[in-house]
């Protein structure tokens, strides 16, 4: 009743999370020019532009980004978000595993007794 469609909503993130690093790494070698629906934005459009082209629109624009949130710390938010992802992919294995066993538990309990 649950594992389905969390199955499925988790499934779509994964390929979303997927297709989003794919481009951001393209961006980050290649630069990317300002998609047109966000350069004819009416009041912030030419702004986004702007800054689109700013911190985007050349080689290394999106490295130059996280290098400025993370400083020198990159390598640590690097391990950690590796370790967070490693704890939850874990997790969900461990509630999998967890649902199926109950799953027969309750399907032949009176077997069981």
């Amino acid at each position: 009743f649950l594992v389905v469609p969390i199955a499925l909503a988790g499934t779509y993130a994964i390929n979303e999370l997927r297709e989003w690093v794919g481009w951001a790494i393209e961006t980050n070698r290649h630069g990317a020019v300002t998609p047109q629906w966000i350069a004819t934005m009416p009041i912030i459009g030419e702004w986004l532009n702007e800054q689109w082209t700013t911190n985007l629109g050349h080689p290394g624009g999106i490295g130059e980004l996280i290098q400025l949130v993370s400083g020198a710390n990159i390598g640590s938010i690097y391990r950690g978000a590796l370790a967070a992802g490693g704890s939850a992919f874990g997790l969900l294995l461990t509630l999998l595993f967890m649902m199926i066993a109950l799953f027969f538990a309750y399907r032949d309990g009176e077997h069981f007794a």
